[in-house]
């Protein structure tokens, strides 16, 4: 028995552009991993922990803050064990490698009904990572792509719900 985990197979570039890649021409622009630490508008600077010295500040003509996020089960928490968010790479390859499990589990299984619970996804979100979940699911769960990869036609089911539903 082989195990497959092929859908397709993708690399953290492949899913997110280093900012560093992408501003690469742009002679005008410092890209630093470090820490913010402050920042001091009045003078126009950003002030960061850089290679082990603190505060280093950074002169800014324009200055765009993304924190990053958290997610938000709508005062839902407990939720979060059974929905994943998608605020990284390191999310994106967890929910990845729970799809494909799903997939491998199925392939195993001898009770349909278990079948069913296995291959019934549930996308919550209709926002841009919802389609694109929604539609890397459809890429790789159509009827005739199952069958190719495992070998058995399953009941694969998937449902889009709008996050107020």
């Amino acid at each position: 028995m082989a195990a497959s985990a092929d859908w397709p197979p993708r690399a953290p570039g492949d899913i997110a552009a280093p900012i560093r890649h992408l501003l690469r021409r742009q002679r005008n622009v410092t890209v630093a991993m470090a820490e913010v630490t402050g920042v001091d508008a009045a003078h126009r600077r950003v002030l960061v922990n850089y290679l082990g010295r603190p505060d280093v500040p950074y002169a800014y003509d324009y200055l765009i803050l993304a924190p990053g996020a958290a997610h938000s089960y709508f005062g839902h928490n407990e939720f979060a064990p059974f929905a994943p968010g998608m605020k990284s790479i390191a999310d994106a390859e967890a929910v990845r490698a729970k799809v494909l499990k799903a997939f491998e589990t199925a392939e195993i299984e001898e009770d349909p009904a278990k079948h069913q619970d296995l291959l019934t996804f549930v996308l919550v979100g209709g926002g841009p990572t919802g389609v694109e979940m929604a539609g890397a699911l459809a890429d790789h769960a159509l009827p005739h792509r199952i069958y190719f990869d495992y070998g058995r036609k399953r009941g694969l089911k998937c449902n889009r719900k709008k996050s107020n539903e």
